[in-house]
């Protein structure tokens, strides 16, 4: 599909909006499409929004709710868990420059609080 093509968050709009039958349709389409195809000053401004798009959350629970399951995870998060979540980050995402360990940390802890 020539959605793969668009680049310009304008015209990948456009397409959005075109037709509110393909709306539903096109909307993850172009949402990925936003978040491969940016330029890495736009794609971190718009990320986290993208993401919850996507994902379908509601930005006014997101920050409450992290929050949340992250101080859970500090008492209730077995230790085998969270030393799991712990090696595997340094083993797997070590050299990440765009987050840091210690919040990819934290964010798969509180994941794992919230899904267990």
């Amino acid at each position: 599909m020539t959605i793969k093509h668009i680049d310009d968050d304008k015209a990948l709009l456009k397409v959005l909006l075109l037709c509110r039958d393909s709306n539903d349709h096109l909307r993850d389409d172009i949402l990925k499409q936003a978040l491969l195809r940016s330029s890495p000053h736009r794609l971190s401004l718009k990320r986290p929004h993208l993401w919850l798009a996507i994902l379908n959350i509601d930005r006014r629970f997101t920050r409450n709710d992290y929050e949340i399951h992250r101080h859970q995870a500090i008492s209730t998060l077995p230790k085998t868990v969270g030393d799991s979540i712990e090696v595997d980050v340094n083993r797997s995402f070590n050299n990440l420059k765009a987050i840091q360990p210690e919040n990819l940390n934290n964010i798969l802890k509180a994941y794992a609080v919230a899904n267990a």
